[in-house]
């Protein structure tokens, strides 16, 4: 069943690449913050990606600002992915590479 999972982050689907794990592998992500945060970090990004920024905001507002307070390591991550609402167009900007697939492929390595 991890294939539904995977394919799932390829594609850009977090909620449902979330919803599946919590759902075959429940325990996974209450012990592994850090793919938790990866997971919703790209869930954001397809917000970002898809030119939805209020809700982006509110995303990053009700599910990841506690992130980058519980967890240091986390926080450049998560500035450089905020940092992609301050340009007309992400893709471009310094921190674009948070856009790219090779992106969601890192997150899904953390899977396997």
């Amino acid at each position: 069943m991890i294939e539904l999972e995977l394919e799932a982050i390829i594609n850009g689907r977090m909620q449902e690449a979330t919803a599946l794990i919590n759902q075959l592998h429940p325990e996974l992500l209450d012990n592994d913050r850090y793919l938790y945060f990866h997971l919703q970090q790209l869930h954001l990004i397809e917000l970002i990606r898809n030119n939805r920024v209020e809700e982006a905001l509110a995303f990053a507002q009700s599910h990841l600002s506690e992130a980058g307070e519980d967890d240091p390591s986390v926080l450049s991550e998560l500035e450089r992915t905020i940092a992609l609402l301050a340009f007309e167009d992400p893709h471009s900007s310094p921190f674009g590479d948070l856009l790219q697939p090779a992106h969601r492929q890192k997150v899904r390595l953390k899977l396997l």
